[in-house]
Formats: structure tokens, C-alpha cells, sequence
């Protein structure tokens, strides 16, 4: 709620389902009131690419908590091959990408890396291209592979 306070020239858009944040109601209620905040609700994942490209920064907003230290976020690889600028918490598994992406701890922590991801030299070829690189990695069918030839031995084709 800060964030869209501080900068009502900044659209956010949220998607995904949000039944089941019974705890979270009445702030998901006042977030929906702003008029730089939106729902989409949520989408099918074939249809999460189609959003993703109209973004400019994409965001890993998560609660630092018992349960985000175990969770392994796969949309960081699909932000990652957008070639987009990423923000997100500083859960466990975000740590080892942080020299690709901007890790936020407090809310001015993000108001400043938010502010950094919209400058046009964090969005260069170079770092697009690195961030790309990066998701390449974490292609499913070379991580099968790698689980297949450590299990196996041998490489699926």
C-alpha cells in the first residue's frame, strides 16, 4: 500500500487468484480502492506471457516468513526470459540471482529499486541479454536432462 501511495504515477498490476487471504482481505480491499492498482485475478499459465510482456518491471513480492524460506518461485525464470528488470523479497532461493536481480528489504528499498529498474540502462541489450542467458539455464528440458543423466546416466532426447 505504501509503494502505490508514494507513487500514484506507477501503475500496479497484480495477477493471480487472490481467494484463500482471509488474513489479507482488508488490505487487498483498500489496495483495489487506489486507483494506480489493479486485479486481473487470476489467469491460466499459457496465458501468463501475454501479460508479462506489457510489464516494466516484474515483481517477486513475498512475505519473509517460515513458510517463503522454503519456496523455489519458477515465474522468477519466466520474468528472467522476458529479459525484463526483476524486484523481489529476499527469500532464500532469490539470494543466489541477486547480481541479476534488485532484492528489496523495506518499503523504501523498493520505492528505490523499483525507481532504478525504470531506468533505461537497467533495461539495456546487455542486461536483457544476461538476464536471458540466466533463464536459459533453468529450461526444463535441460534440467530433465540433468536429473535423468544423475539418476540414469543416460540423456533424453
Amino acid at each position: 500500500m505504501d509503494l502505490a501511495r508514494r507513487h500514484k504515477e506507477w501503475s500496479f498490476v497484480l495477477v493471480g487468484p487472490v481467494e484463500n487471504l482471509d488474513d489479507r482481505i482488508v488490505s487487498i480491499q483498500t489496495l483495489a480502492q487506489m486507483s494506480n492498482v489493479y486485479f486481473l485475478g487470476g489467469k491460466p499459465v499459457t496465458a501468463l506471457p501475454a501479460y508479462t510482456q506489457h510489464l516494466d518491471v516484474c515483481m517477486l513480492c513475498y512475505e519473509v516468513n517460515d513458510y517463503t524460506k522454503f519456496i523455489y518461485p519458477l515465474k522468477l525464470h519466466e520474468y528472467l526470459a522476458s529479459g525484463l528488470p526483476v524486484v523481489g523479497s529476499p527469500i532464500r532461493s532469490l539470494q543466489e540471482f541477486a547480481h541479476l536481480i534488485s532484492l528489496a528489504y523495506t518499503v523504501d528499498d523498493w520505492s528505490a529499486a523499483l525507481s532504478a529498474a525504470l531506468n533505461p540502462s537497467v533495461d539495456s541489450a546487455e542486461r536483457r541479454s544476461a538476464r536471458q542467458a540466466v533463464a536459459q539455464q533453468h529450461d526444463w528440458h535441460l534440467l530433465v536432462n540433468k536429473i535423468a543423466t544423475a539418476m540414469h546416466g543416460d540423456v533424453l532426447t
